[in-house]
């Protein structure tokens, strides 16, 4: 979700008043689109104006490569997806474009049969009953003809709809497997950058329009077989007839072009105002951000907001609406008097005194489904045009190739507690200017930082804050990894491209990250973040074993690494107190099996402290020979504080086996109990020692730790 970016205007002492909810909101007035304006909306952000790239106008020959393009891609889509589905689908498709001409033919034979024997019967002046009708070979024959030609089309309609939910399951199961993929191939950094959550929102919200494209281009082949069967029917029937059918044809499919470019244009345009109203509705959807809103009374100015964006969106929408409306209007009379002049030209017969009601109807049936037919030829195509505008970036995304071949890379197995080194590690990201007129700059978040921390070694991480200390945790597991994104690098400050200056101690051999695979090495790291997640929907016991038992993990170690149970896991982390569980009652059990959030049926609500002793609790339970915990007590009370400071100090004895341990904390009395500390500034200087030695020698921890320790007493005093 892209964070949400105001529009709103900022309130200065100047302007400030006492009712914040009647702050007004800047919104520019929707473009008129109807008078050639193009849709362009201007989206403040942060004191910068940003605009929708406007593509450059294409050439006919351009758009048609790209219209095979894409066609060509979503069939192959759905080829792989269910191969039987789309083919028994597009088998379907003549099938049932054949039967209404069938079924048109014999409703004209049967009628003429009729008219046959009434005209017979008034020659002979005898009255024309029942039973002669139902009794005549003609009238039975067409009659069952006709039958057969209506169960030919519902046995070839009820097969494409069954095949069209099975291609719609298979595409929307192979859909969400290549966003998963795509999503694990690429960098920490290169995720959470604005471009790529963008077109993450864009392919999750629209995939759907993969299966869509597929039914339109089906629809489309549909609107072609019975256009073009019935048209060929009616011109054999009646060539004049066919005349006014496609003379009638051509302003009817040049007017819904129309619409369909107006349609697209709109739908293109107002992308950008449809994230910030999404994310204005999670934010009164999602708790905490709802608890922040509430407290600071914007509810109603957060509804305002939602309610003047989808206004001016609606505004546009419904002239776009209208003028289409009115065009096809005109259209669809053209048409209606083109379907009366073939109609008016089959009975033109009858002023020779030969009336034919058998032409007459037949001819009736197949200008209603030639109607249909190019309606549905017109509809599929309109919307194929919009489907293939949000296609291309769909396919995009998913088609993005992994920045890194993890695969092919080593597996560095964690047999023993790891040592950790860096050498001279410098990460910098582009930071957005507010000024338009001034470029993006680089900001150094690390600036030559070089340390080391031995094999099972317990070693506390201060250091200001924005000084890189959750940054340097990332580089050092591979979330953050300088080969992956330009804007954003890790490098050894000597410019060599093939060294990450992030080394892993094993056995006294040293291993460069670069050359490892870190998907397999983060599996034998137990990391809590500073910016942990609880998954909602998943219960306590599926938050905290994540359904794996890491069978494998041992195996793929070289080392039979205890693991853990949830009843061991549970009292280590103090959830069994914190949430009132009894070992001795299976009963008491149930509380893990509840899914977590009250908007589910028997869904419970953490606190925030629980929420981390879960976290924690995960943590631990993955097992493994280095673990790093960033702020692993910042929401918990002093008693669970201690239970959590104590396990982490004691993890060595509870795994049987050396433990290299890593927190990132500003708590001085918890940097007092590790064997040592490690500080980092925004500067990029380092210093390490015990708790005492960093006392005497480093200017920076003793100012920390005495700015620490009185607020600490001055907070007791009071």
């Amino acid at each position: 979700m892209e964070p949400y970016q105001s529009t709103d205007k900022i309130k200065t002492p100047e302007n400030s008043s006492t009712d914040r909810s009647e702050e007004p909101i800047q919104s520019s007035p929707p473009p008129d689109i109807l008078n050639g304006e193009s849709i362009k909306p201007t989206i403040q952000t942060s004191g910068r104006k940003t605009e929708p790239t406007v593509e450059p106008t294409k050439s006919f020959t351009q758009q048609s490569a790209d219209y095979f393009s894409a066609t060509k891609y979503f069939l192959s889509e759905a080829y792989a997806a269910s191969k039987g589905a789309l083919l028994t689908r597009v088998l379907a498709i003549p099938l049932v474009a054949a039967a209404p001409v069938l079924m048109a033919n014999a409703l004209g034979h049967v009628v003429g049969a009729i008219q046959t024997l009434a005209e017979r019967a008034y020659s002979q002046n005898c009255s024309l009953v029942v039973s002669d009708i139902i009794t005549s070979p003609d009238v039975i024959k067409n009659l069952c003809f006709f039958a057969g030609a209506g169960l030919l089309q519902y046995v070839g309609g009820s097969i494409a709809t069954l095949a069209d939910h099975k291609l719609s399951n298979r595409l929307e199961e192979r859909m969400l497997e290549k966003t998963g993929k795509t999503i694990e191939g690429q960098s920490l950094q290169k995720i959470t950058g604005a471009s790529f959550r963008k077109t993450l929102d864009l392919t999750q919200r629209q995939s759907y329009r993969i299966y869509q494209s597929v039914q339109g281009q089906l629809g489309i082949a549909s609107g072609l077989f019975t256009t073009l069967f019935t048209g060929l029917a009616v011109a054999a029937s009646s060539p004049m007839a066919a005349g006014f059918l496609l003379v009638a044809s051509v302003p009817y499919l040049m007017t819904n072009r129309k619409n369909a470019k107006s349609q697209v244009e709109f739908s293109k345009s107002f992308g950008e105002e449809w994230r910030h109203i999404h994310a204005e509705q999670f934010d009164l959807a999602e708790k905490k951000h709802l608890q922040e809103l509430k407290t600071l009374g914007l509810v109603r100015n957060w509804n305002k907001s939602i309610k003047e964006r989808t206004e001016k969106i609606n505004e546009v929408r419904e002239k776009v609406y209208t003028e289409n409306f009115m065009r096809s209007s005109r259209s669809e009379i053209a048409l209606q008097v083109g379907m009366l002049g073939a109609l008016i030209s089959a009975a033109g017969s009858a002023l020779s005194g030969k009336f034919d009601a058998g032409l007459v109807t037949k001819m009736f049936a197949l200008c209603r489904e030639f109607s249909y037919g190019l309606k549905m030829f017109i509809d599929s195509s309109a919307q194929q045009s919009e489907n293939i505008t949000f296609v291309k970036d769909i396919r995009t995304f998913v088609e993005t190739k992994p920045e890194t071949s993890q695969a092919e890379k080593q597996h560095l197995p964690i047999v023993a507690a790891p040592g950790i080194e860096l050498d001279t590690v410098s990460f910098t990201y582009e930071e957005r200017s507010t000024d338009p007129k001034t470029e993006d700059q680089r900001k150094n978040v690390l600036h030559e930082v070089s340390l080391k921390i031995d094999p099972g070694e317990y070693i506390g991480l201060v250091g200001e804050n924005g000084a890189g200390k959750t940054t340097l945790v990332n580089l050092m597991i591979g979330l953050l990894d300088h080969d992956m994104q330009p804007a954003m690098t890790a490098v050894p400050a000597n410019g060599a491209n093939q060294a990450s200056g992030i080394t892993y101690q094993l056995n006294d051999r040293k291993h460069d990250i670069c050359h490892k695979n870190m998907d397999r090495l983060r599996e034998e790291i137990g990391c809590l973040h500073q910016e942990y997640t609880i998954f909602s929907g998943k219960t306590i016991r599926e938050n905290i074993t994540t359904d794996l038992k890491n069978e494998n993990k041992a195996e793929a170690a070289g080392a039979n690494s205890p693991q853990l149970s949830l009843a061991q896991v549970l009292g280590y982390s103090g959830l069994i107190e914190s949430l009132d569980l009894n070992p001795e009652d299976p009963a008491s059990d149930r509380k893990l099996d509840y899914p977590i959030g009250n908007w589910f049926t028997d869904g419970i609500d953490l606190s925030g402290g629980q929420r981390q002793l879960v976290a924690f609790a995960r943590t631990i339970y993955r097992g493994g020979k280095l673990f790093i915990f960033d702020e692993p007590t910042a929401h918990l009370d002093p008693w669970n504080s201690k239970k959590v400071l104590d396990t982490i100090r004691d993890l060595p004895e509870i795994f049987a086996h050396p433990v290299t341990r890593i927190i990132i904390t500003h708590n001085y009395f918890i940097l007092a109990r590790t064997d040592r500390n490690i500080t980092l500034e925004k500067s990029g200087n380092t210093s390490s020692g015990t708790h005492q030695e960093l006392l005497e020698k480093s200017e920076f921890y003793r100012e920390g730790y005495n700015t620490f320790t009185l607020s600490e007493d001055s907070d007791l005093k009071k």
